[in-house]
């Protein structure tokens, strides 16, 4: 179950150049989901504002809510628009229980550290690692999402030649989980061989 609540913003287009920017004028209604994710808010308008957004929030620490299109006040996925003011609204979003993954990497000869790892699913990152030294034997807990397809980007950073030199992405199907934290193997890392 996820508290859903419908936020009723005023939209101000910024002169400075960074385009739209939405400020929340209140709360207008709220709701829980049910055990199927269905929810209903009726909610009546204020007159301050003139966009509304369904959020959500206060979830479990183990729960991702994926919004599809990002379609936010904040470019976050915790928000969604409401366009059919005074009308049925349907909106869908993802919601998934979190798993997580304990990786060993091992890195070998860094030239430029850090060394900066990713980890991808098919939609969205999940997070980072950040691996400090030339020589470094770590074990790191990465988020994933069970039953899915992710792959471990990684890359170093020149700052002096403003340059980021990737490696070879790992690519990682996901087991089916019986746990909230699986073990995910060791890597080898090479950064002195990115491009």
């Amino acid at each position: 179950m996820l508290p859903v609540k419908v936020g009723e913003y005023q939209s101000k287009f910024e002169l400075d150049g960074s385009g739209t920017e939405y400020f929340l004028k209140n709360y207008v209604g709220s709701g829980v989901t049910d055990l199927n994710g269905n929810y209903s808010i009726n909610f009546t308008s204020t007159g301050h504002g003139n966009y509304y957004f369904l959020e959500w929030e206060n979830k479990l620490a183990d729960v991702k809510v994926i919004n599809p299109d990002r379609n936010s006040t904040n470019g976050s996925d915790q928000t969604k628009v409401i366009n059919n003011i005074g009308g049925d609204n349907r909106i869908n979003i993802n919601v998934f229980k979190q798993y997580y993954m304990k990786v060993r990497f091992i890195v070998h000869d860094n030239p430029i550290p850090p060394l900066n790892i990713e980890v991808m699913d098919a939609h969205w990152s999940r997070g980072w690692a950040v691996i400090y030294g030339k020589n470094n034997d770590t074990t790191v807990v990465m988020a994933v999402v069970k039953n899915e397809a992710f792959r471990f980007l990684m890359d170093i950073y020149d700052p002096k030649s403003n340059i980021a030199y990737s490696g070879t992405p790992i690519l990682f199907n996901s087991p089916a989980m019986t746990r909230d934290t699986i073990p995910g193997g060791t890597y080898d890392i090479y950064p002195a061989t990115f491009k």
